[in-house]
């Protein structure tokens, strides 16, 4: 019987990503379900919880991409307990399901509590970094109508465009680029993960990232 929802979930899910902008797609969703699987078998975590919550942890993408003062887990929350609901789903798991939606982001209050919250957190963080994240990161700057790479002081840039925290919100979405995402977020990203095996693909991830940008340098520069 769950593995019927689940397959209703994914149908549903995956016209309801079309709305969303290609950077947070239904690919991206994919992967994120299947590093879930991967981390969640390896933590002991519900997978009748987990994958439901990765399915629909974005269903609010959309609504946030036009209006920056929104929180697409607040929305996706919301979303996905309706969509469960009608497939009479049990309301405990529900709760369940809507807190690990809720807790995805990185720049929130919300904190993942259970261990299929933090699961979830983890792959979508890891989805965010790597090969894969540098692709993703270049869609989503290109999309704010951001610009390749532009020096910049750390500090200042904090206390400007993030609201004085490294944690807060991107006030002007334009200014950022990869370098920027990298500094205030990619490079702590294997201490911010809760699962160890998470946090064993992170450091990979965040290696191969770093790597990437001193070679974006070398040849913004013309030294290579």
């Amino acid at each position: 019987m769950v593995n019927d929802k689940l397959i209703k979930i994914q149908k549903i899910a995956e016209k309801e990503y079309q709305k969303n902008p290609n950077d947070h797609g239904f690919d991206h969703i994919l992967r994120v379900v299947n590093l879930c699987r991967k981390i969640g078998r390896a933590e002991g975590a519900k997978m009748k919880i987990l994958l439901p919550a990765a399915l629909l942890h974005d269903l609010g993408q959309a609504e946030e991409t036009a209006d920056n003062s929104l929180d697409h887990a607040e929305i996706g929350a919301k979303k996905a307990e309706k969509i469960l609901c009608k497939l009479n789903w049990d309301q405990k798991e529900i709760e369940q399901i809507k807190d690990a939606v809720l807790s995805h982001r990185f720049r929130t209050n919300y904190q993942p509590k259970t261990l299929e919250a933090k699961v979830l957190f983890d792959a979508d963080k890891l989805d965010g970094s790597g090969a894969i994240g540098i692709v993703r990161g270049s869609i989503w700057v290109a999309n704010q109508g951001g610009v390749i790479y532009r020096e910049f002081n750390l500090e200042e840039y904090i206390r400007e465009n993030l609201d004085g925290d490294v944690n807060g919100r991107i006030k002007d979405r334009s200014k950022h680029t990869l370098h920027t995402d990298f500094e205030t977020k990619g490079r702590y990203l294997p201490e911010k993960l809760y699962t160890k095996i998470g946090r064993q693909i992170a450091k990979s991830r965040v290696a191969f990232y770093k790597m990437f940008l001193k070679q974006l340098e070398e040849e913004i520069a013309g030294r290579r």
